[in-house]
């Protein structure tokens, strides 16, 4: 990884991310950059270890390239923000134990609908992905995503985009 994506996702400076590769700095245990590096690990091993076997290559190239249940972004561009990390986390727990298959977002007129309502307002697939998986005070604390299945989750997480969109959010 360049010193550029992993000073982005831990919220350092590439000088910083520098002098950790020559062992001159560390991070300081619970700091935010440190929480962040644990969140980063965790990713890691789950692709590294689980899908790809410890081929660092195309653990990357995993890491670079668009996925459908992140609504279209990369992992990379993700993982930019603690929440961002959180989300990706989650997406990559499935390497790790069976689960039931629950399909992306995207997969479903409703979900694809909202999926691009939400990129079209919040700028970037990245922003998206990260809104719609993580809880959501304006619903009741649930993600978008959780509450899409539920009696006019549709049309309460449009409005919390409208609202969004309209600048009345707060």
């Amino acid at each position: 990884m360049t010193d550029e994506e992993l000073a982005a996702i831990l919220g350092v400076t590439t000088d910083a991310i520098g002098e950790m590769r020559a062992d001159r700095r560390s991070l300081e245990p619970q700091s935010e950059p440190y929480g962040s590096a644990i969140l980063f690990i965790m990713i890691w091993r789950a692709v590294n270890g689980s899908l790809y076997r410890s081929d660092d290559a195309q653990t990357q190239a995993w890491l670079r390239r668009a996925h459908v249940r992140l609504c279209g972004a990369s992992p990379i561009d993700v993982m930019t923000t603690p929440r961002g990390l959180f989300v990706v986390r989650s997406f990559t727990t499935m390497f790790e134990e069976p689960a039931e298959y629950a399909p992306p977002l995207a997969e479903t007129e409703i979900g694809a609908r909202i999926q691009n309502r939400a990129i079209d307002v919040l700028g970037t697939p990245a922003a998206a992905a990260v809104w719609l998986f993580n809880s959501q005070p304006s619903l009741g604390g649930r993600s978008p995503e959780g509450t899409i299945g539920l009696p006019d989750g549709e049309r309460d997480v449009l409005r919390v985009l409208d609202l969004i969109d309209h600048g009345d959010y707060i």
